[in-house]
């Protein structure tokens, strides 16, 4: 017994007549009729008394015939409730932020989620290393993660190569360099993220491997307290784009690009490989993937390059 029987059955009991069901269904009268008598073979009983006044229900008959009824609505209804998730799916979506991708994303990323009123998004700011993990564990459905290590459970798509930043006062020494060296910034005082901080990685890696040591006046666990010390005229830091371009086109502070080609840090789309995405979630990671999209087309997000096999769609922008 399958839908297409019931179906069948039920049009059939519904005209009286079989001529009528077959063309209400679309269906040549010859393959109709013997979906209605393999029906009636599986189940071993005749469902209908067929006489000069048409198909009527035998005793059997009527009673499928509420059931069918009754499993054809259900099955209907499971259409149009799917039908009507995809168009406005609903349901908590957590969506993990590194802090300085977050200074840029969360705003527009909320606009575009607010066409889906059905959909509450939790943004959880976190440092790349605890998203990626968070998603392994299930309590993060998504999330853009810097320099991420592999994980097991974890899918890791890459997106941007993005450039850091000497982020120094509005009046700086070399607020109208194009670009500073990693010589010249030894000698400037340096406000840095604590580790295990991806950025101080890479910043700890680019003067190892230049054989310089830098001056650390200061070490910082928030990104809006470094802005702030360095708005401050207390020292210098090193950020990217994102964290700071809202500042920076302000004229709050200054963001020279860092010369060396080893400063540049990944950034990846994250979810897990096996717990299976809501469709609010899947929803949630399109609107993720458009946003980006728009800021770094848009010429908004600086120094940003697309990476992966096809960028995700992702325009390139210049420096």
């Amino acid at each position: 017994m399958d839908f297409k029987q019931l179906k069948y059955f039920v049009a059939t009991a519904d005209f009286g007549n079989m001529t009528r069901a077959a063309q209400s269904v679309f269906v040549a009268q010859s393959a109709f009729s013997q979906q209605i008598a393999n029906l009636e073979d599986e189940i071993g009983v005749r469902l209908f008394d067929r006489g000069k006044n048409g198909m009527q229900l035998t005793s059997a008959g009527a009673s499928l015939y509420s059931y069918a009824k009754s499993i054809l609505k259900q099955l209907h209804d499971a259409k149009q409730a799917v039908s009507q998730e995809v168009q406005q799916p609903h349901g908590r979506v957590a969506i993990g932020l590194p802090g300085s991708a977050g200074k840029i994303l969360a705003a527009p990323l909320l606009r575009q989620l607010k066409a889906y009123p059905g959909i509450r998004p939790l943004l959880l700011e976190r440092v790349s290393a605890d998203l990626v993990s968070l998603i392994g564990s299930g309590i993060i459905d998504i999330a853009l993660a810097v320099d991420a290590d592999p994980q097991q459970g974890v899918k890791l798509i890459p997106l941007l190569e993005e450039d850091l930043y000497v982020i120094s006062h509005k009046n700086g020494p070399w607020r109208n360099r194009s670009a500073l060296e990693v010589g010249e910034l030894a000698r400037a005082p340096l406000i840095l993220p604590v580790p295990p901080s991806t950025i101080r990685q890479r910043i700890d890696s680019l003067f190892l491997d230049a054989g310089m040591r830098y001056t650390l006046v200061g070490e910082v666990s928030g990104t809006d307290m470094t802005i702030h010390l360095v708005e401050q005229g207390l020292g210098w830091s090193v950020l990217p784009w994102s964290a700071v371009g809202a500042i920076v086109e302000c004229d709050g502070i200054c963001a020279i690009p860092l010369a060396e080609q080893t400063s540049k840090r990944r950034l990846a789309l994250a979810y897990s490989e096996s717990i299976p995405l809501s469709i609010a979630a899947e929803k949630a990671l399109e609107l993720l993937l458009h946003t980006i999209g728009d800021l770094v087309g848009a010429g908004q997000w600086h120094g940003v390059r697309k990476i992966g096999p096809d960028g995700a769609g992702l325009a390139e922008t210049p420096q």
